[in-house]
């Protein structure tokens, strides 16, 4: 080898040398770092356990049960015996028949724990209700493409059953009555009566929705080939399946409406409230969200920014729900838009670490560490369990709580995968996923923080 060879070979070696070196000295820098986010992704958390306004009594969850298993017997009646056929038959049956097997399956998991259900709380006697009433959804649908295939259904049949479907739902939902003295018990526990309420509406609309669709799918004046058929067929199943849970749901609100009105031992409709203290509630976070400066200057967007967009464009403000008249499942919505409006403020002055271009004079600026991190975790379980050590009990509360925890795991998770790439970012991305970190427990802590004034703002006369 000649002299330059030479000189050009140890000069790559020392610049692999060299690079290792920089990727050591950076881990060594970030220990600290790590060792506190171990510490913070190892800490023991409050928790919350599932909670729910709504009983389901033992006759409702026997009258549950009773419902599918006669769904899966006249399916099975109906249903070909196709023993070791069923691979050579068109997909669509194979799952029908798979979608059969998923409801017989539910029905008999579901039958060991109404054996036990005295020992079932409250959320687990709900999670069996729905259990059996998805098994009517997975059953619906074997039995709706038995049917069809045999030309006893056809799509006029669907129609109907939809249009059926739908008068039902608005029959139920236009007869609810939000009987309650205290307001904020009405909008948690009525609030939970709404979503189910929402649960039908979009299965129906679901349903509806599958209807258009294999209308779009039809080519006109075609014969349709044996695999077309059968998709237009499993359409038409799907589009009737919704029917025979949304039904069954409708029955359920029924119940659930009765044992509300039973627990707020009064008859007094809090309607008129509801609907006056979503109006307070819209004027106040209007109020305080004008006062909010979102920019940081020189073009930048404040940390405010980036926690406020997601209620202006993605969640839900409650006037849809509002107009459809579920009022206090609409003021649920804009009780939690309210926390997030009262906690603006404190980040209104703290630069967003989002979207920095590399030349950006911010994007070099954050100096965020690990233990930093850590304090904020902390100071976020503290606020968290305090609240729930004074007001857990009330339904409002938890579910705000229960809402909140959903955004603390997420920045868990992401905790996770930034301790993955510890060795990966530059020193600039490293401190800026630091700095994300950090916002993200920081928000927890003030949206727990104003919980309390939440309460008292939908209590307030």
């Amino acid at each position: 080898m000649d002299r330059r060879s030479l000189l050009l070979s140890a000069g790559s070696v020392g610049g692999l040398l060299g690079l290792g070196g920089y990727h050591q000295r950076r881990r060594l820098r970030r220990w600290d770092d790590r060792d506190a986010l171990r510490t913070a992704r190892d800490r023991d958390r409050p928790t919350l356990d599932p909670a729910t306004t709504l009983t389901v009594s033992d006759d409702h969850l026997e009258a549950a049960r009773a419902d599918l298993s006669d769904l899966v017997e006249d399916v099975r009646d109906a249903w070909p015996d196709f023993d070791d056929q069923l691979d050579a038959l068109p997909r669509e049956v194979q799952r029908a028949q798979s979608q059969l097997e998923s409801a017989e399956d539910d029905l008999a998991d579901a039958d060991d724990r109404l054996t036990d259900s005295d020992d079932l709380t409250p959320p687990e006697r709900l999670q069996l209700l729905d259990e059996f009433r998805n098994g009517l959804r997975s059953a619906g649908q074997a039995l709706a493409l038995t049917q069809l295939e045999r030309g006893e259904r056809d799509v006029d049949d669907v129609v109907d059953e939809l249009e059926a479907a739908e008068a039902e739902y608005e029959a139920v939902a236009g007869a609810i009555d939000y009987y309650a003295d205290d307001l904020s018990w009405a909008v948690a526990a009525y609030g939970e009566l709404d979503e189910r309420l929402e649960d039908v509406r979009r299965a129906i609309g679901s349903g509806q929705r599958e209807l258009e669709q294999n209308h779009l799918n039809q080519r006109p004046n075609t014969d349709p080939d044996e695999e077309s058929e059968w998709r237009r067929l499993q359409g038409l199943a799907r589009a009737s399946s919704r029917v025979f849970a949304a039904d069954a749901m409708c029955e359920d609100i029924e119940r659930f409406e009765a044992q509300l009105h039973d627990d707020a031992d009064t008859t007094t409709d809090a309607a008129d409230a509801l609907e006056a203290r979503y109006e307070a509630l819209e004027d106040e976070i209007e109020t305080l969200t004008e006062e909010v400066d979102f920019s940081y200057g020189d073009g930048h967007a404040a940390y405010a920014r980036d926690m406020w967009t997601p209620f202006e464009f993605d969640r839900s403000d409650g006037s849809d729900e509002r107009r459809r008249g579920r009022l206090a499942l609409a003021v649920r919505l804009i009780a939690e838009r309210y926390a997030v409006a009262r906690t603006l403020e404190t980040f209104a002055d703290t630069p967003s670490p989002r979207h920095l271009d590399t030349d950006d004079p911010l994007y070099s600026s954050f100096e965020t560490t690990g233990e930093d991190v850590l304090e904020a975790a902390r100071r976020a379980d503290d606020a968290l369990e305090n609240s729930l050590a004074a007001d857990g009990d009330h339904p409002l509360v938890h579910h705000l709580c229960t809402v909140v925890v959903e955004d603390r795991d997420w920045t868990d998770r992401r905790l996770e995968r930034t301790l993955d790439d510890i060795n990966e970012d530059s020193d600039e991305e490293w401190a800026i996923a630091l700095e994300r970190l950090r916002l993200g427990y920081l928000e927890v802590e003030a949206f727990v923080t104003e919980l309390p004034a939440v309460l008292e703002a939908i209590e307030s006369e």
